[in-house]
């Protein structure tokens, strides 16, 4: 027998029997916070901002509003997809991010 084969059934020897999932009360996960509200209070409480915007071309304008010397951008947001002036799937290796973003 192979040093596999005998890692294998000792593994398969000493298998422990299954045992049935704990019962969780879900009734004690409700709760009436305002998830938004808490979220918006955090991250001003970390110095950001937060504010409903009704249109993409908005959201692009409040992007070019943050940082008006920027010269070169690019967003994970989908939305953002007109803001970007790197066009990411270009990207071969790490490095070459940097070397297009530096001026």
């Amino acid at each position: 027998m192979s040093s596999r084969e005998q890692i294998l059934a000792s593994i398969k020897a000493n298998k422990p029997s299954l045992i049935e999932l704990s019962k969780i009360d879900k009734e004690l996960f409700v709760s009436d916070i305002d998830l938004q509200a808490q979220f918006k209070k955090m991250v001003e409480g970390l110095g950001g901002n937060l504010g409903a915007l009704d249109s993409r071309d908005e959201f692009i304008l409040n992007l070019i509003k943050l940082f008006p010397t920027a010269n070169k951008n690019y967003s994970y947001v989908i939305e953002a997809s007109g803001f970007h002036s790197i066009d990411i799937s270009e990207i071969q290796r790490p490095h070459e991010l940097e070397e297009r973003l530096m001026p």
